[in-house]
């Protein structure tokens, strides 16, 4: 592969610049700071930065005020034609161009570059074919780009893909699959993720393990208060049927009492009826003829025998008052003054009797005006004697006045006293009269009923009127007492309440005969009483056992099925670690497999490092022997032995470096041509090896094309083109 020409716009210090390079080795002279190491960079650059990188290396190397980006292009010509290779880093894109056909998808370029130069990568170009006047003993330092390179050469890989890639790939895989399991990530892997997963569903198992456990003594305990419940229910049912006897023989011995009671209630009232019937048969017996008699007649001799009664005491009162009339003088009595024309006059005449009331005799109608005359005529005398002597007889007029009118008085009273003898006895008279007619009366009515006298009647009226008076309470009473029950009801309810009595009589022996007294029923009250609060307390704790199996209903089944994502889980982390595990394995492989085909790599290497050290050095170094890690040891013929190079002059050092970088090229690369890129790798060489170097060169560049980047004019003679940026 043969770079035509390299175009730079904008990087670093080149604004525009435009190479044109030749086939062989190809010299690039300047002073310092004229743009050598920047043209590598930009060859490098051209073949391997990402057109849209935002590195900061890529914003580094745009020149000073141009902007956010710059442009590269270079022609290059292989075996397959000629290609046009451009990156616009402000633009962000890339072309492979050859005739008409373009590429720009970015991994197809790459793979393009990898194709053509045997150098996918800018690491494993820098360990090889370009090299640095201060870098050219840094081998071991790109150790694994070194062993991807030797690996393709040996396995034939074109694209890149080497064995460190995929052991890279694998451990990055693998790592991916462990990350977070030996320390804590941000992002943890799939197999700490998976481990997370079954700890967290361990954890939660444990925890409804416990759960279910729990749930499951608490069915235990369900079924264990259930049973104990139904056997001190059993024992409540039968200290309940304890009391409920007792209850019921002191319910029967109340019941009893009251059915006696109600009993002993309605006996005076059918006892009442009784004497009821016997008092109407009595009646009818004894009073059943004369009854009517003595209802029709008897009120009228009743009548009779009230108004004799009334006439005989009329009569004895008018005897009486007879008698006082023929009293003397001195009997009491007193005028009653009545008001006539304006005048007063005497109204009656009237006795004070010392046993009764007064007693009117005659009206008073004589002048009862001379006693206050005289009284006033005394009185007025009296007084004007005082004031005249001649007044004085005033006094004896109303004196003879009054006494006058005393002798008057008592004159009227005899006539007044015979006058009402005289009406008394009329009076009295015509009261005997009609007391002979009553008695007539009676006489018939007695000898109509058939009464001996009128005594025997009223003995036998008043044995009738008490006959029917204790005939007529008793009803009343028996209306209070039976309330509208006739006294079939009454020995019905009778007769219903013996037969009760009998009833209850014989349950109650029943009853006795169980012997459930009152300790019993006591004793039976405690022992319920502290069944009842067993069997609450049971009842509390077996609401609280549900209500608990219900919130955890459904976790046994929730536990089957974590138990069965725990073995599902567990059968994922077994196959991730398999799958870790296989990676281990295949890594070691891999690596052991890489390390037989390096080592075989690096026998040929060290023979061609071995040849080109001895041109170089005149022969004085002709065996070189490469480590694993690309450590080089030379032979030293004054020791007799080998030796690390870095033991070695500076620019021997150099020297042996620079051909094993020679050799790792030709064979990395095989029949591929990479550009080699060298910057002043010689001036730790001395003349001598110098010009040996250069004819190795010489020969290296016939198949590759040699750029050389140099400040000394040394090298113009052995160039095919020189290229002078000081010009």
């Amino acid at each position: 592969m043969i770079v035509r020409s390299l175009e730079l716009e904008n990087f670093k210090r080149f604004r525009s610049l435009r190479l044109e390079l030749e086939q062989g080795l190809n010299v690039v002279k300047g002073p310092n700071e004229s743009g050598k190491t920047t043209l590598m960079q930009a060859l490098m650059a051209l073949l391997y930065w990402k057109p849209d990188s935002k590195r900061q290396e890529v914003k580094e190397c745009c020149s000073w005020g141009a902007g956010d980006g710059f442009a590269l292009s270079a022609v290059f010509e292989s075996s397959g034609g000629s290609w046009m290779l451009a990156k616009d880093f402000s633009r962000h894109i890339a072309l492979l161009e050859r005739g008409g056909e373009r590429v720009r998808d970015l991994s197809s370029i790459d793979s393009w570059i990898a194709e053509q130069t045997g150098l996918p990568i800018e690491d494993l170009y820098r360990s090889t074919a370009c090299i640095g006047h201060d870098d050219v003993a840094m081998l071991n330092g790109r150790k694994k780009e070194l062993e991807d390179g030797l690996q393709a050469s040996v396995t034939g890989g074109k694209t890149g893909i080497s064995a460190s890639r995929v052991i890279a790939s694998m451990e990055r895989d693998r790592g991916e699959l462990e990350k977070g399991t030996d320390r804590p990530a941000k992002k943890p892997g799939p197999l700490a993720r998976k481990l997370a997963q079954l700890d967290a569903l361990e954890k939660e198992i444990r925890e409804l393990e416990l759960r279910v456990e729990e749930q499951r003594r608490n069915r235990r305990r369900e079924k264990e208060l259930k049973e104990e419940a139904e056997k001190l229910q059993d024992e409540l049912v039968a200290l309940e049927r304890t009391q409920e006897s007792f209850q019921e023989r002191q319910d029967l011995e109340r019941e009893l009492a009251e059915l006696k009671e109600r009993h002993s209630d309605i006996l005076p009232l059918l006892e009442a009826m009784e004497k009821r019937d016997s008092l109407v048969r009595e009646r009818r017996e004894r009073f059943g003829e004369l009854e009517r008699a003595l209802r029709e007649r008897g009120d009228r001799l009743e009548l009779a025998a009230a108004r004799r009664r009334n006439l005989q005491e009329s009569l004895a009162q008018l005897e009486e008052e007879r008698e006082r009339l023929v009293l003397p003088p001195s009997t009491p009595f007193e005028y009653r003054m009545t008001s006539q024309g304006g005048q007063l006059v005497p109204a009656r005449l009237t006795f004070l009797r010392r046993d009764g009331p007064p007693t009117n005799i005659l009206p008073a109608k004589f002048g009862e005006e001379r006693y206050p005359l005289g009284a006033a005529l005394v009185l007025g005398g009296i007084a004007g004697a005082f004031l005249r002597p001649w007044l004085a007889f005033l006094m004896a007029l109303g004196a003879a006045l009054l006494v006058v009118a005393v002798r008057d008085r008592r004159a009227r009273e005899a006539e007044a006293r015979e006058l009402a003898a005289a009406t008394l006895e009329k009076r009295a008279e015509e009261i005997r009269i009609e007391l002979s007619s009553l008695e007539r009366s009676e006489k018939e009515l007695i000898d109509r009923i058939g009464a001996a006298s009128v005594e025997n009647f009223q003995e036998i009226r008043q044995s009738y009127l008490n006959l029917v008076e204790e005939q007529r309470n008793l009803e009343n009473a028996l209306d209070r007492m039976a309330r509208g029950q006739t006294r079939e009801q009454v020995e019905s309810k009778v007769r219903e309440l013996i037969t009760s009595i009998q009833v209850k009589e014989r349950l109650l022996r029943e009853r006795q005969r169980e012997g459930v007294g009152p300790v019993h029923d006591q004793q039976a009250r405690v022992r319920s009483e502290k069944l009842r609060s067993r069997l609450k307390e049971i009842g509390d704790e077996l609401v609280r056992l549900r209500v608990e199996l219900e919130r955890g209903s459904g976790e046994e089944e929730r536990l089957l099925e974590l138990e069965e994502q725990k073995a599902s889980l567990a059968e994922e982390v077994q196959s991730l670690r398999e799958t870790v595990q296989a990676y281990k394995l295949a890594e070691e492989w891999m690596k052991e497999a890489r390390s037989a085909v390096v080592r075989t790599v690096k026998e040929r290497v060290q023979e061609r490092v071995g040849a080109l050290v001895a041109g170089i050095t005149g022969g004085r170094y002709t065996r070189v022997r490469m480590d694993d890690d690309f450590k080089l040891y030379a032979h030293s013929p004054e020791k007799g032995d080998e030796v690390p190079v870095e033991r070695l002059s500076r620019g021997t050092v150099d020297q042996v470096y620079l051909s094993a970088r020679l050799a790792l090229l030709e064979s990395i690369c095989g029949e591929r041509r990479p550009p080699l890129l060298l910057d002043d790798p010689f001036v730790t060489f001395d003349r001598g090896r110098i010009e040996r170097s250069l004819s190795i060169l010489r020969d290296f560049a016939r198949e590759h094309q040699v750029i050389l980047f140099t400040c000394s004019d040394n090298y113009d003679a052995a160039a095919d083109r020189v290229i002078d940026l000081s010009a």
